[in-house]
């Protein structure tokens, strides 16, 4: 009687770890987005694909004229998407006030960029939120605090 007192409140926390293990791998992916802009001094841009819970990187093309041009950065590593794991949603994007349909977030050469709110979410509905602050350091992973009833 008491394992199934105490499973549903385990399998419950092992949901949680895997949110928060979403939500720091995605800020870590932030963070190496935003060093390696400074680090090639070139723009790099996160692209946010919610329907498929994933994100990608791409490098600013040099060889274009266009201020606004991306390329891959021809490296099997790098060109990867980040797939968060199964049952782990994006929720919204903000970008101030602004719930951002099409996300895209852009590092500048010195790493700094325009503030963003990622949500993430799992099947029970708990959300994550990780938060990019316009300076390099400034990448934040917090539990959205639920209502109270």
């Amino acid at each position: 009687m008491l394992a199934g007192v105490v499973f549903p409140r385990l399998r419950g926390s092992v949901r949680a770890t895997g949110l928060d293990e979403a939500a720091q791998r995605l800020a870590a992916f932030i963070r190496f987005a935003r060093a390696e802009s400074v680090r090639r001094a070139l723009k790099i841009q996160l692209t946010i694909h919610s329907p498929r819970a994933t994100c990608s990187l791409a490098l600013q093309n040099t060889e274009s004229t266009a201020p606004e041009d991306f390329t891959t950065f021809d490296d099997p590593l790098l060109d990867q998407e980040l797939a968060l794991p199964q049952g782990v949603r994006i929720g919204r994007v903000r970008q101030a006030q602004q719930t951002l349909r099409a996300p895209i977030i852009v590092f500048n050469p010195d790493g700094v960029s325009e503030p963003y709110s990622i949500e993430l979410t799992d099947q029970s509905n708990r959300v994550f939120l990780v938060e990019i602050g316009p300076w390099l350091d400034q990448v934040t992973v917090s539990r959205k605090k639920e209502p109270a009833p």
